[in-house]
């Protein structure tokens, strides 16, 4: 027979007797029972369990319930897939969770987590769920996937390979998940500790993510500190506060222009612009860092649409850019602009394909635009028929401060003429204009048929040229049969010059080091190639302070 543990002290039975059995692990109303579940069928109106060291399972229907564990007692919920609670807390207990989804706290009410262990993956699809300065294993996968509850985290720490805290809206409104004094620590470097998603594809579900004052540790990507992502979700009902500032937006009107968030609202801009929007007298300004991986962009602008707005990079990054439009022209980030300002960012890999205006920054910046402080880095990949530059393909422009530091395989590709590491074409000046290219830098090997330059395919009447330094390998592949006029046409800084007789081209404090490959003359030390005009460069090309180190003489 077993006595219960109060039996046998009424009996006078000594405990340590092994013919009978330990009292049960589970404490309620004063009495000991094996299974939480016998405990709850036998004391309807209980209140408070108590559980001591061991293993438990639970009943899937609890009520108005308080568990409290000081001797490190386990639930295993690995198996559990329904669990109608409300107002249930757990003090002090570990739980197993496994690794399978939909186990775990479904479809309960109000369930609290004080002090509590979860190892594994444990899955919230409840009204709310509050977890106290607990503690998240799990080295396989995210710690928690809340799948639609309401949620508090307060002073917990997460451990895992990333993606650490799942916030997924399985088609609920107004759900909120609240973060706060959390600490989230993973081996995943391209994961991020709270990941928000909604698979309601096409439905506006509201729902609002607030982290505050909390820490990653260990291998998080550089995105917003590797603490938050966001995919699949509408901008316009999800908001994600971090300290509380707002962070996830695609876009938002401000006093004067619009601010832009994401990869989302780059191509909102492109789509207003290329819609007959051009933002003229309104400034553009970039949030975030931008990452356009996977998407085969749509030039911001058009010679029928083009931007006429001021573009502030605001500092940022923009990696990832790819077009592969081998017959459009006007090809870039930005495709056609005309009256306009693009400055203050960076391009990091870039991979761009166009017919005729191609660039990596601006295809066609046609009049009154200025591009300035903009650097390219990583691979570049740059091919198009005529006028290809990095900075700019066919340009009426002013450029100052643009750096093109690609890696050591990144290239410019014009099969036909006018090809430059910063800008293909560079148009003609009048008695009232001049354009300038000043400050710039560029190692970016390019490549023509003619007019090719390490700074510019052409240099026309009305332009300078200023204190522009390039380290790169020219060539131009251009053969016997040839017009005349496409022979002698590379140049270290400039492929060829078209002089005036009134208006002089001007390169002044320039420096070119690496080979200038062709099958005709090199001239000017290979600063610039010839002239269109024959002798009139001999009075108005001005050539000042120049210094070149042709390496393949």
């Amino acid at each position: 027979k077993t006595f219960s543990r109060q039996q046998r002290t009424a009996i006078g039975v000594k405990l340590e007797n092994p013919i009978y059995e330990e009292a049960g692990p589970v404490i309620c109303n004063g009495e000991s029972y094996e299974t939480i579940a016998d405990a709850v069928a036998a004391n309807a109106d209980a209140t408070e369990i108590t559980l001591k060291a061991g293993t438990f399972t639970l009943p899937n229907d609890l009520k108005n319930l308080t568990f409290t564990s000081d001797e490190g007692a386990v639930i295993n919920i690995e198996n559990v897939d329904v669990c109608r609670y409300s107002d249930v807390v757990f003090n002090n207990i570990t739980f197993n969770a496994g690794q399978e989804n939909y186990h775990g706290f479904l479809h309960a009410e109000t369930i609290t987590f004080n002090k509590c262990t979860i190892n594994g993956l444990l899955f919230g699809y409840g009204s709310h769920e509050i977890y106290n300065e607990c503690i998240f294993n799990n080295p396989n996968g995210y710690c928690m996937w809340t799948y639609g509850a309401n949620a508090d985290y307060t002073g917990c720490v997460f451990n895992g390979n990333g993606k650490l805290l799942h916030v997924y809206n399985e088609g609920v409104n107004l759900r909120t998940i609240n973060i706060k004094d959390c600490k989230f620590v993973s081996t995943a470097k391209n994961k991020a500790a709270v990941s928000v998603k909604s698979s309601s594809n096409g439905t506006h579900l509201q729902f609002n993510v607030n982290i505050d004052n909390c820490t990653t540790e260990g291998e998080f990507p550089e995105e917003n500190n590797g603490l938050w992502s966001c995919d699949n979700v509408f901008f316009d009902t999800v908001s994600i506060k971090v300290d509380g500032t707002e962070v996830y937006l695609d876009y938002k009107e401000i006093d004067g222009g619009y601010e832009i968030y994401s990869a989302k609202g780059l191509q909102w801009l492109a789509e207003q612009v290329n819609g007959g929007n051009n933002f003229s007298g309104k400034t553009i300004l970039l949030k975030n860092n931008l990452n356009l991986d996977g998407i085969d962009w749509t030039p911001i602008g058009s010679n029928a649409n083009p931007f006429a707005g001021k573009f502030d990079g605001n500092g940022k990054t923009i990696s990832n850019l790819q077009i592969n439009k081998g017959s459009m022209n006007d090809v870039g980030l930005f495709g056609y602009a005309r009256n306009a300002e693009i400055h203050n960012f960076t391009i990091n890999n870039a991979s761009v394909k166009g017919y005729l205006d191609v660039a990596i920054v601006c295809g066609k910046p046609y009049a009154s635009v200025k591009l300035y402080d903009i650097n390219i880095t990583g691979h570049v990949e740059l091919e198009g028929y005529s006028y290809v530059g990095a900075i700019a393909g066919y340009g009426y422009t002013e450029i100052d401060n643009c750096k093109v530091q690609a890696d050591d395989s990144s290239y410019v590709n014009a099969s036909y003429i006018y090809a430059g590491g910063i800008c293909g074409f560079r148009g003609e000046g009048n008695g009232n204009t001049t354009y300038s290219i000043s400050n710039c830098n560029s190692n970016i090997d390019v490549t023509g048929l003619s007019y090719v330059g390490g700074i510019t395919g052409i240099c026309h009447y009305g332009n300078t040229i200023d204190n522009c330094h390039v380290t790169a390998n020219i060539t131009e592949t251009v053969s016997d049969g040839a017009d005349e006029s496409d022979k002698n046409g590379i140049g270290g800084i400039a492929g060829i010059t078209v002089s005036d007789a009134s208006l002089k081209c001007t390169i002044k404090g320039c420096s070119f080091t690496g080979s200038l490959t062709t099958n005709y003359n090199i001239n000017h030390d290979g600063i610039v190639g010839g002239d269109r005009n024959g002798n009139v460069q001999q009075s108005n090309l001005v050539l000042e302070n120049n210094t070149s180190n042709v390496t393949n003489k």
